[in-house]
């Protein structure tokens, strides 16, 4: 089981399939979700511009939403 900084690691590689990035952020949601899993997704996708049901989203807000976690 990867830790936080192993799956933000994930997020952050530009190489990394965007799905797979997208993927990671959501399971560091597991280790840390200051609001609850479901609400701080809801909010991070909010402030940075993220589809909730869109598997390959913009890299910058990835890395923007990762950066607020």
């Amino acid at each position: 089981m990867a830790g936080f900084r192993s799956l933000a690691r994930q997020v952050r590689d530009p190489r990394g399939d965007l799905a797979l990035r997208r993927y990671s952020l959501r399971k560091c949601l597991e280790r840390f979700a200051p609001y609850g899993h479901r609400a701080t997704w809801d909010h991070l996708c909010a402030r940075h511009g993220i589809d909730p049901e869109d598997r390959a989203p913009d890299p910058a807000s990835l890395l923007g939403a990762l950066d607020e976690l």
